[in-house]
């Protein structure tokens, strides 16, 4: 378990989850704490936690509502949260969205940058996300449309990695993002969430094909072809997407012709799970070049 493999670290005191109050994160949240919690032998004062980092993007009117919704779930379960508003146009964040503007990735940088500033103010270096295998599907087709005038070289998203030197400095090389959930689909986060009565909040934006790319080809996986175009992305149609959708199944069929599934998600799934795979390979390969070389210059 990818969670085994942080948490084990000495120096690891606490786990911070991204919680929009979604399925997702609170599924995610409710299962790192019951783990946490069931399998550290230390005292009550030694005890490394999970804390919940909720944001409120102030972008929908019922945003304040949905993250106080949240921190009262955390409350319940016993679980330390901070709510986190993010400061629209003020130094270090974007201006704020207009309405009927592309506000994905405004949303996307001023979040993680909070995210990240909360995390070192407390003294956490892992954060997890609720990232799931829908969304690996849906990042995957993204990313095929926006390399059709180039090889098929796809990068697949990461269970685990460094937040990195470029954007924040060198804080985030000690600093970890991870996706736990990222080969679990999200019909299984849905079933644990309901088997264990977890309340949880339905962003109604996140089935407006309109509003976003994302949520646009979500759309069209399901069946539902829109018609309109997503914010920020004007010439995209579910004719480009389905496109996308058959090459990609078509490089999952090729790299497992013995696969015995006649649903395209499930070949989807694999072939996410699969270029994932390879990229963990080829990034620990980077990661003891980049140490040997470091070691053989210290000397």
């Amino acid at each position: 378990m990818i969670l085994e493999i942080y948490y084990a670290r000495a120096s690891l005191q606490s786990i911070a989850v991204a919680h929009s109050g979604g399925a997702d994160s609170t599924c995610l949240l409710y299962l790192l704490h019951t783990w946490i919690t069931q399998n550290d032998e230390r005292t009550t004062e030694d005890l490394r936690a999970v804390v919940s980092l909720i944001i409120d993007h102030s972008l929908q009117r019922k945003s304040a509502e949905t993250a106080e919704l949240s921190r009262q779930f955390c409350e319940k379960q016993g679980i330390p949260a901070k709510v986190l508003r993010i400061p629209w146009s003020t130094s270090g964040f974007p201006e704020r969205p207009r309405p009927g503007q592309a506000f994905e990735t405004a949303a996307r940088e001023a979040r993680y940058h909070l995210l990240f500033e909360s995390m070192q103010e407390q003294n956490v270096d892992v954060l997890a996300t609720g990232h799931h295998a829908d969304d690996h599907v849906e990042t995957l087709i993204m990313r095929k449309i926006a390399s059709v005038k180039k090889p098929l070289a796809l990068t697949p998203m990461r269970k685990h990695r460094r937040w990195g030197m470029m954007t924040f400095g060198e804080p985030g090389m000690k600093s970890w993002l991870v996706k736990p959930l990222l080969t679990v689909p999200k019909d299984r986060i849905l079933a644990t969430c309901e088997a264990h009565g977890l309340a949880y909040v339905n962003d109604p934006t996140n089935f407006q094909p309109e509003v976003a790319q994302r949520n646009f080809i979500r759309s069209c996986l399901s069946g539902n072809m829109p018609t309109k175009p997503p914010y920020g992305a004007p010439r995209l149609t579910a004719a480009r997407v389905m496109s996308a959708v058959e090459d990609l199944d078509k490089s999952a069929r090729e790299q497992c012709a013995s696969l015995d599934t006649t649903n395209q998600v499930d070949r989807l799934y694999f072939l996410a799970d699969s270029l994932m795979s390879r990229q963990e390979k080829l990034d620990q390969e980077g990661e003891h070049t980049c140490f040997m070389k470091f070691e053989k210059e210290k000397y």
